[in-house]
């Protein structure tokens, strides 16, 4: 009977037509049937799911609206409870566009998160204006972003259709580096926007924290960086403990990155996390010289976009592993029977190293066997690997042993760096002091 009301027949023709996950979900969003879990599939092998409407939930605990009771006032329908246990129960936020709250009010957009036991709900107003260009952009998008076949290609792809579907004057993506640094390996700009493409930032550009918070909330975006924050400030009782708003995507921002934002000459920004095996692979950033707003439908596709690239990513580095690991292995292989033959390693240098280039890209090869030391190519001299030679000793490891950055191992190590800036350490044997340095 539910489904017979105008909206949800409405509802059913909008899902009938949706040509995607944000048709979709706004198509859920507008179904007022209490608890209905609706499927999503597509061709493109994508899955999902939306619950509908607002369960219902007596105010009495014992009745959980399965069964009927006396309309004595005592068990009264409210509806706080079982949408709380919906959150919780979900990473996703519970998002409705569109909605009216008061009668002749402005339409407006809502989305629900659970913070610890808490809801946060970010409300805004509804700009339907943007909805022609999400539902036209993001499925070509997607199949961009899938087809292009190396992940600097993905990349361009995906900040292609970022600046189609937001508008932003430069849209580039920031890649991390294993030290927390990173640099911009892709963007895209109008006309007059100056070029950042290349240019390098230290750790500090992006903190520890705000990593943090890029793993738990995908999106983060500034609409105006001189507009006024409002503080939000808990009750100072124990019955009401401070409530962490990570969760919002309306979270301002830390004075700090204001400031560095407005020496870039950026007014409005959004910003989408990449995620790659859990981790903050990189980041898709959306700047523009000028205030700027973009709704939660836009924000949803840009994030779908960022989310998709990060799956990409780590679809292509899984291959790539599979076939550094088969390299290894012939490479392994190879150096073994190059030991076995009996000579003096010293003497099968040349060969090793030329077996090890396969797999590898290093400027020099050092060996210390037998307290012999043996180099090829521009390295260190006997009296600048000694010292070295000590700190590995001390390691008392038999793993193998890498670092991009020697002066981090070894302090003096920085009056060479134009020779030797990082190692690679290959034991030779658990019981001697042996090693290949590449």
């Amino acid at each position: 009977q539910a489904l017979r009301q105008p909206m949800n027949v409405a509802f059913m023709m909008h899902l009938a037509t949706a040509s995607g996950w944000v048709d979709f979900e706004r198509a859920c969003s507008a179904l007022s049937a209490a608890s209905l879990h609706v499927l999503y599939a597509d061709h493109r092998g994508n899955t999902g799911y939306a619950t509908t409407g607002t369960p219902v939930q007596r105010a009495n605990n014992k009745h959980d609206a399965s069964l009927p009771v006396r309309g004595d006032g005592r068990s009264d329908w409210q509806e706080t409870k079982k949408s709380k246990s919906k959150l919780r129960n979900s990473k996703l936020p519970q998002r409705h566009y569109g909605i009216e709250l008061c009668d002749g009010g402005r339409l407006l957009d809502m989305a629900a998160r659970m913070s610890g036991d808490n809801i946060v709900i970010d409300i805004e107003h509804h700009m339907p204006q943007q909805r022609i260009v999400v539902s036209e952009s993001l499925q070509p998008a997607i199949d961009s972003i899938r087809q292009a076949a190396t992940i600097d290609m993905k990349c361009q792809q995906a900040v292609k259709a970022l600046a189609d579907i937001t508008g932003y004057d430069r849209i580039l993506v920031y890649r991390l580096t294993h030290d927390g640094s990173g640099s911009v390996i892709t963007e895209t700009a109008v006309d007059g926007m100056p070029s950042i493409l290349g240019l390098h930032y230290p750790a500090t550009a992006i903190t520890k924290q705000a990593r943090n918070h890029y793993c738990r909330n995908l999106v983060h975006f500034i609409v105006d960086i001189d507009d006024e924050s409002i503080p939000v400030t808990p009750l100072a009782n124990d019955a009401c403990p401070a409530i962490d708003l990570g969760v919002s995507e309306l979270m301002a921002s830390s004075p700090a990155h204001l400031a560095y934002l407005r020496s870039m000459g950026i007014s409005a920004k959004l910003s989408v996390a990449i995620i790659v095996e859990g981790q903050l692979w990189g980041l898709l950033a959306c700047q523009h010289r000028s205030p700027m707003l973009v709704n939660p439908e836009v924000r949803s596709a840009a994030k779908m976009i960022g989310q998709f690239l990060g799956l990409s990513i780590n679809e292509l580095e899984r291959a790539r592993d599979r076939v550094e690991q088969e390299q290894s292995k012939w490479v392994h292989d190879k150096i073994m029977v190059e030991l076995a033959k009996g000579e003096q390693i010293e003497n099968s240098l040349d060969a090793i190293a030329n077996i090890a280039r396969t797999a590898l890209d290093f400027d020099s090869v050092i060996c210390w066997a037998g307290n012999k030391y043996s180099v090829i190519g521009e390295s260190l001299t006997l009296n600048e690997f000694l010292p070295l030679l000590d700190v590995i000793q001390k390691l008392k490891t038999d793993k193998i042993y890498a670092t991009s950055q020697l002066s981090t191992l070894l302090p003096t190590a920085v009056e060479h760096a134009d020779r030797v800036a990082g190692i690679l350490v290959l034991p030779l044997s658990r019981q001697s002091h042996d090693y290949l340095l590449f």
